[in-house]
C-alpha cells in the first residue's frame, strides 16, 4: 500500500546529506512506545445552560474541539452544544505524549523555514484539531496532523487511527474529513510527512497523495485513489449518495513573493505581490464508484471548504478564501468567492458564484433549508453574516453582527487580517433553518431568520464559553 511513499522517501534520502542522521534519529523515536494500543478511557461531563427558559426552542446540535484534561493529563475535549436539550455534553480524551511527537516533527522539518515550523507545529498532534465532526450514530472524528481521533460516544471508547501512526512512513492528514452517508466510514486525504514539508519549502512540485476511508468499527482502512498532487488539502467532502468526493489544494502560491519586511513597513513590495496575484488551483473531483478522478481549474485562489447540496448530490459549494498566510498572520488579497459547482458525466463546471467588496476571508459556510428554500450561510471577516439564495447565488441578507471596523483593501489592494477578540467565525443552522448560530473566541450569537433579530447566548451558556482562542471550526452534528 505504501510502496509509492516508501519510494519517495528513498529518493529523498539519497538526495540529502542529512539522511543518515535523520534515519538514526527517527529509529530512536520508533523504539519508544508513544501510546498503548488499548482504547483510552473517556471522561464525560454534562453542563446545563443557565436560564434555559429564556431561550427559544432551537433544534440544533453542533460540536467544537477544545483543550482539556483527562485525569490530570493533557487532553482534547469535544463539546456538543445542544440547544434543543439546553445543555453541553463533553468528552475528554488524553493526548499522545507530545514531547516525542514534537521530536518526530522536528526530525522531519528541522532544515525548513523556522516561521513555517512555528506556524505548523500546533497542528501536528500537539494542539487542538482544526475541526471535529459528530456522526448521526454518535462517532466523533477529528484529524490532528499525524493521526485521527475516533471516539465512540455510545460505548465510551476512544481510539487513534492509525494506531501505529509513527510507523515507517509518517503521514500528514487533511484537517477535515467526512462521514459516509451511513456513518460507517470516515474519509480522509493524506501525504508522506516529509513530502508535505518539501512541497511547502519548494523542494518538490508534487508528492503521492492518498484518498482513503477507514471503517469506524474495525479501523480497517482502504485506499481509494492515489495521485501526485500539490500541497495539502484543507477538507475532503462527500456527496450525500456516497458517489462523489471533492477536495482542493490549500496552496497559497504568489506569483511574486512578499518582501521580508512587515506588512506596514514594506507596502510597495506587498502592493507588487498583490498586483501579480495568486496562482489558481485545480479542484479534484472523484467518482468513488468508478474510482476515477478529474481536475477543474477555478478562477479564484485558495480553496478551503466544500459543502454538498443536501437535495442534489451532483451540486456542491466551494469557498475561495483569497488569503495568504505570512509571518504568523493572514493577508487578505481581496474579496473571497463562493462557487456553486455541478458534476455531470465526468466533468465539473461552475454553475454560479457570489462575491462583493465586503466578502472577506470565508471561514466556513453551511447549506440549509428555511420554509422550502435552500440558502447558504457564510461568515465574512470581520463583521458580516451573509445569507445567499442557493438557486441563483444571489444575496438574500447581509447582517452586521460585530462592531469591528470594516476591512478595506486600499492602497496596495490587500489588507492584514488581524486577530481580535469577539469576531465571529463559525456558523451553524438549526434543522428548520430559522436560527443561525455564530461563534467567536469568547461567546456565541444567534440570528433569527423569522424576526431578523440577533440573540446573545452569553447569558445562557457557561461564562466565557465560545469556540476558544485556537479558533477551530464548529460542525453541525450529523453532517
Amino acid at each position: 500500500m505504501f510502496d509509492t511513499h516508501l519510494n519517495y522517501h528513498l529518493r529523498r534520502a539519497l538526495s540529502t546529506h542529512a539522511s543518515l542522521q535523520e534515519a538514526l534519529l527517527y529509529k530512536t523515536i520508533l523504539l519508544e512506545t508513544l501510546f498503548s494500543r488499548n482504547s483510552d478511557t473517556l471522561q464525560t461531563e454534562k453542563i446545563p445552560f443557565r436560564d434555559p427558559d429564556g431561550l427559544p426552542q432551537v433544534n440544533l446540535r453542533f460540536i467544537v474541539p477544545r483543550p482539556g484534561s483527562n485525569q490530570g493529563h493533557p487532553a482534547l475535549r469535544f463539546d456538543v452544544i445542544d440547544l434543543s436539550e439546553k445543555r453541553i455534553k463533553s468528552w475528554s480524551v488524553s493526548l499522545p505524549q507530545s514531547r516525542k511527537t514534537n521530536t518526530l516533527f522536528r526530525t522531519y522539518i528541522r532544515s525548513y523555514n523556522p516561521a513555517y515550523l512555528r506556524l505548523r507545529l500546533p497542528f501536528m498532534g500537539l494542539g487542538i484539531p482544526h475541526c471535529s465532526h459528530m456522526s448521526k450514530t454518535g462517532y466523533i472524528c477529528a484529524s490532528n496532523g499525524f493521526y485521527n481521533c475516533i471516539i465512540d460516544t455510545q460505548s465510551n471508547r476512544a481510539r487513534i487511527f492509525p494506531e501505529d501512526y509513527l510507523s515507517a512512513v509518517p503521514m500528514h492528514y487533511s484537517k477535515q474529513g467526512n462521514f459516509s452517508s451511513d456513518s460507517a466510514y470516515w474519509y480522509f486525504v493524506r501525504w508522506p510527512l516529509a513530502g508535505w514539508a518539501d512541497l511547502i519549502d519548494g523542494k518538490a512540485d508534487s508528492v503521492p497523495c492518498q484518498v482513503g476511508r477507514v471503517s469506524l468499527e474495525e479501523l480497517e482502512e482502504e485506499v481509494l485513489l492515489e495521485i501526485d498532487y500539490q500541497e495539502e488539502t484543507h477538507e475532503i467532502a462527500c456527496s450525500p449518495d456516497d458517489r462523489y468526493a471533492v477536495f482542493c489544494t490549500f496552496k497559497q502560491e504568489l506569483c511574486v513573493p512578499y518582501p521580508r519586511g512587515s506588512f506596514f513597513s514594506s507596502r510597495p513590495g506587498y502592493r507588487l505581490s498583490h498586483q501579480a496575484g495568486i496562482r489558481p488551483q485545480q479542484l479534484v473531483t472523484m467518482d468513488l464508484n468508478r474510482r476515477l478522478h478529474w481536475l477543474t481549474a477555478l478562477p479564484a485562489p485558495v480553496i478551503g471548504h466544500h459543502v454538498f447540496d443536501p437535495d442534489d448530490p451532483t451540486v456542491f459549494y466551494s469557498s475561495a478564501h483569497n488569503i495568504v498566510f505570512h509571518q504568523m498572520n493572514a493577508i487578505l488579497e481581496g474579496p473571497a468567492t463562493l462557487f456553486k459547482l455541478r458534476i455531470v458525466d465526468g466533468h465539473t463546471s461552475i454553475e454560479g458564484k457570489y462575491s462583493d467588496d465586503r466578502f472577506m476571508r470565508i471561514f466556513q459556510h453551511e447549506v440549509f433549508h428555511h420554509k422550502g428554500v435552500t440558502y447558504l450561510a457564510v461568515m465574512s471577516y470581520p463583521r458580516y453574516l451573509y445569507i445567499l439564495r442557493a438557486a441563483d447565488m444571489s444575496l438574500y441578507r447581509r447582517i452586521d453582527v460585530s462592531p469591528e471596523q470594516e476591512i478595506e483593501c486600499r492602497d496596495g489592494g490587500n489588507a492584514l487580517c488581524e486577530k481580535s477578540k469577539g469576531i465571529y467565525f463559525t456558523v451553524n443552522a438549526s434543522e428548520d433553518g430559522r436560527y443561525i448560530v455564530m461563534g467567536s473566541d469568547v461567546e456565541f450569537l444567534m440570528y433569527d431568520m423569522g424576526s431578523d433579530e440577533l440573540i446573545s447566548l452569553g447569558g445562557h451558556l457557561p461564562r466565557g464559553f465560545g469556540i476558544g482562542e485556537s479558533i477551530p471550526h464548529t460542525r453541525t452534528c450529523g453532517e
